[in-house]
């Protein structure tokens, strides 16, 4: 049997292991900021679709108040204050002077401010078919001011017959 002699030149070998450490420390680099990219797309994406759900609450808490408070529709609609600009107060409480309507409409106002940023609101009714609209400032990294008129807007409108 006749064997194979592999002569190995060490002058040949030399930097060759540290080229491929090079080489996959480039690839893991590569990777990395791939993965940091990611990372930062699902964020956002899950900051949007937390204002989207807070939206749709909001949005179904009002069709819900008038749909136990039916008999009062005309106390709600029409009702836009869409770019009103009320502030947020974590300490509201209901008016026992005011009608169920108005502490609704008051709470709902409130709420939308402190869940959205920029969050407006608008109910309209036309027949037993009322419609709910909420809209929204959408905040990415580039214009972190809800008050930015460069922002996104989005909404969310519920139709309903009562």
């Amino acid at each position: 049997m006749r064997s194979i002699k592999y002569s190995q030149s060490s002058s040949r070998q030399h930097g060759v292991s540290l080229i491929e450490v090079l080489v996959a420390v480039v690839i893991l680099a590569v990777g990395l900021l791939g993965l940091a990219a990611m990372l930062g797309n699902a964020m956002q994406s899950n900051q949007h679709a937390q204002g989207r759900t807070q939206a749709v609450f909001l949005a179904s808490d009002m069709m819900e108040r008038l749909r136990a408070n039916r008999n009062n529709l005309d106390d709600y609609a029409p009702l836009d204050f869409m770019g009103n600009g009320v502030a947020c107060d974590s300490g509201w409480q209901p008016d026992n002077s005011e009608s169920i309507a108005q502490n609704d409409i008051d709470e709902w106002r409130n709420s939308l401010r402190c869940l959205l940023p920029a969050g407006n609101g608008r109910i309209q009714r036309d027949g037993d078919t009322v419609t709910v609209t909420v809209r929204w400032v959408e905040v990415d990294d580039r214009h972190g001011d809800p008050n930015d008129p460069d922002q996104a807007t989005e909404s969310i409108t519920l139709v309903s017959e009562l």
